[in-house]
């Protein structure tokens, strides 16, 4: 069981964000339309992301990204990923991604808040940008900027120190990520019968 490049692991988180943009496309373009529907609809990707990787890692040990780039979850063993392992990957993922853009999200809410109360039905682009970035401008929201250089640095520094190529995640919640070729791969899908 090979342990998968940084590369792999990049290009297979890529390809999950491309996934799951189209949510956050309709988040941003319901800013334009509501400012109550975009507080609301951005309130839930991060929980969304959440949803997709857990659900996936769960049933089959990948994501659609992991799928394509030929990578794989698995217990520190080789077996499959128990459902808890990959709620427990997923929950430490989402804990730092709401803990860190709790900031932001709260100061863009009270602005869009504020022009709500001004009776502002629909913001133009300028207004959606400066909505937000609120929150990264003022002392909370750089501390938290700050803190997420940091934890960024914290992956890194455990990814390249540990031998089989770990992050956080996969600390916590004991799993690897390995390498499986096309044919493994293949036929780990036939077993599970398909996505």
């Amino acid at each position: 069981m090979r342990p998968t490049s940084f590369w792999q692991r990049l290009r297979a988180y890529l390809i999950d964000m491309i996934v799951l943009l189209p949510l956050a496309l309709v988040a941003l373009a319901a800013v334009f339309i509501s400012p109550r529907l975009g507080i609301t609809l951005h309130a839930f990707l991060s929980p969304a992301a959440f949803l997709y990787a857990a659900y996936f890692i769960a049933k089959r040990g990948q994501t659609i990204g992991k799928r394509i780039s030929q990578i794989k979850v698995v217990r520190l063993d080789g077996s499959d990923v128990s459902t808890g392992q990959a709620v427990l990957r997923g929950l430490i993922d989402l804990f730092f991604a709401v803990a860190l853009g709790i900031s932001s999200f709260l100061a863009s809410t009270a602005m869009l808040a504020e022009q709500i109360q001004d009776g502002e039905s629909k913001l133009s682009l300028e207004e959606v940008v400066r909505v937000l970035n609120a929150g990264q401008s003022e002392g909370p929201g750089q501390i938290i900027s700050i803190l997420s250089v940091v934890y960024a640095l914290a992956q890194l520094i455990c990814f390249f120190s540990t031998p089989e190529r770990r992050f956080i995640h996969d600390l916590v919640a004991s799993t690897r990520v390995i390498r499986v070729d096309g044919v493994q791969n293949d036929a780990a899908i036939a077993a599970n019968q398909g996505f």
